[in-house]
C-alpha cells in the first residue's frame, strides 16, 4: 500500500484571503505531499469569520492500494477559533488555541474508500466603530461580552467624534457586574494612543475616538458625551433605568446653589422610563428633564419643581438637570 501525506496547517486569525478549496483529485496519488490550506509547510494566517471543511478521502485503486498519512498543525491562537476533527472511524475532537497541541503534530490515517474532515473555523469579538451623534440624540451602548467554551472572550466598542469623548458607567442595581475588568483605549484599536484599566465610573479622553474593552461575561452599560458637554457642567452622572425596582437618586445642592448636577437616564433594554416619584425639599428648586444629552438641541420635557407623579416617558433617554434645588427622584423601565 502506497503513501501520500497531507499536512493541514493553520495558524491564528490574520487578514489574508483565505478560500475554502479542496484538494483537487490530481494531486492524489503516491508519494505526493499536500499543504492545506497550502502553498508550504509554514503556518498559514486565517481570515476572520472563516469556517470551511476540509474533506480528505482516498480512493480505492484494484490493482494497488493507497492510504493517507494526515498530521495536523496547530497554530490557532483566537480565543473563539477551532478545529474539529472527524477522523474515519467518525470520532469527532474539538481542539482550539487552550488543548495544549501546538508543541506537537496529531497524526492520523485514511485508509482506501475512506474519508475522514478537518473543519476550521475562525471568529472575531472586535465590536463596532460608531460615529458619535450630535443635537439631541444620545450616545449609548451595551456591551457585552460572550463567553466560548467556559473561557471568556473580549468584546470591545470603538466611538470616535469630533472631539475629545467622555464616557461613564451608570449606577445601576440590575447589574453587579462591576467596571474592574474592562479596558480603555484612547483612540482605535489599530491607531492606540494609551491603554489603561478603568477604575472610575467616568473617563474623559484627550483624543476623539475611545474604545473600550471588556473581559468578563455580563450587560456594561455605557453613555458617551463629547468633553465639552462634560466640562460645561459642574457634574455629569449616568443611571441604567432598573427593570423592576426604582432607582433613587438624590441630591443637596443647597449649600451650593450655582452648581448644575446631570444625570442621564437610559433604558438599555427598550423604550419606555417611567420617574415614579419625585420629591422636592427646598423652596426653590430648578429640576427639569430634557429629551436628549445636556445641550441646546435638548428639549425641555417637564418642570421637576411642579410635576405630578408617576409620569412616564416614551423614550428611550432623557437627561434631569438640577440646580438650586434639594430633592430625590426614583425611576425604572416600562414597557410600551
Amino acid at each position: 500500500m502506497k503513501l501520500i501525506s497531507i499536512l493541514p496547517i493553520f495558524a491564528a486569525s490574520g487578514s489574508w484571503a483565505l478560500d475554502c478549496s479542496q484538494i483537487p483529485a490530481s494531486q492524489i496519488y503516491a508519494g505526493n505531499q499536500i499543504f492545506i490550506p497550502g502553498p508550504s509547510k509554514e503556518l498559514q494566517p486565517l481570515p476572520a469569520n472563516f469556517n470551511c471543511v476540509y474533506k480528505i478521502t482516498v480512493p480505492v485503486n484494484a490493482t494497488s492500494g493507497l492510504y493517507a498519512h494526515v498530521v495536523l498543525r496547530n497554530g490557532l491562537k483566537g480565543v473563539n477559533d477551532y478545529i474539529i476533527v472527524t477522523d474515519m472511524t467518525g470520532l469527532r475532537t474539538i481542539h482550539n488555541n487552550r488543548t495544549g497541541m501546538r508543541n506537537f503534530d496529531l497524526e492520523y490515517k485514511v485508509i482506501p474508500g475512506a474519508q475522514m474532515s478537518i473543519q476550521v473555523t475562525t471568529k472575531t469579538n472586535i465590536g463596532p466603530t460608531i460615529q458619535m451623534k450630535t443635537g439631541s440624540e444620545m450616545n449609548y451602548y451595551r456591551l457585552s461580552a460572550a463567553m466560548s467554551d467556559g473561557s471568556g472572550v473580549f468584546s470591545s466598542v470603538t466611538m470616535v467624534g469630533n472631539e475629545p469623548i467622555a464616557m461613564s458607567y451608570p449606577l445601576n442595581i440590575d447589574n453587579l457586574n462591576i467596571y474592574s475588568n474592562i479596558y480603555i483605549i484612547e483612540g482605535t484599536l489599530t491607531n492606540q494612543t494609551s491603554i489603561y484599566k478603568m477604575t472610575n465610573k467616568e473617563v474623559a479622553t484627550s483624543t476623539n475616538a475611545i474604545t473600550i474593552v471588556a473581559f468578563d461575561d455580563g450587560f456594561y452599560p455605557l453613555v458617551f458625551n463629547t468633553l465639552s458637554e462634560m466640562e460645561s457642567l459642574a457634574m455629569l452622572l449616568s443611571i441604567a433605568a432598573p427593570r423592576f425596582a426604582p432607582y433613587q437618586f438624590g441630591i443637596d445642592l443647597l449649600p451650593t446653589p450655582d452648581v448644575v448636577w446631570t444625570v442621564e437616564i437610559v433604558n438599555f433594554d427598550g423604550t419606555g422610563i417611567t420617574m415614579t416619584d419625585c420629591m422636592v425639599m427646598s423652596e426653590t428648586c430648578g429640576a427639569y428633564v430634557l429629551d436628549g444629552p445636556p445641550n441646546n438641541s435638548s428639549k425641555v420635557l417637564l418642570d421637576l419643581s411642579s410635576a405630578k407623579m408617576p409620569h412616564r416617558f416614551d423614550l428611550k433617554y432623557i437627561t434631569v438637570m438640577i440646580k438650586n434645588c434639594d430633592l430625590l427622584f426614583e425611576v425604572v423601565q416600562h414597557w410600551l
